[in-house]
């Protein structure tokens, strides 16, 4: 859905209840920043996670990723 280097507009969710299935968020690891959509939002003991997966990949993500690594939901993207 999203080259590479295609610039995105992105607004930063106050709390984990801004996260929806199915929105395309941005997250950071130790990788970089990994634009990936929302497969799974979910809560256990450690609090809300998401499960991530991009366009083309038949797995997702292998890590929880929590809230305070969003960086941000992409409403729109600029080609």
């Amino acid at each position: 859905m999203i080259d590479k280097n295609s610039p995105a507009i992105e607004i930063k969710p106050s709390s984990p209840q801004q996260i929806n299935l199915g929105d395309v968020i941005s997250y950071h690891t130790a990788y970089g920043t990994i634009i990936h959509l929302a497969i799974e939002v979910n809560f256990d003991e450690q609090g809300v996670y998401c499960l991530a997966r991009g366009d083309n990949n038949t797995h997702s993500d292998p890590l929880k990723m929590r809230f305070e690594n969003v960086m941000g939901v992409v409403v729109a993207v600029i080609y």
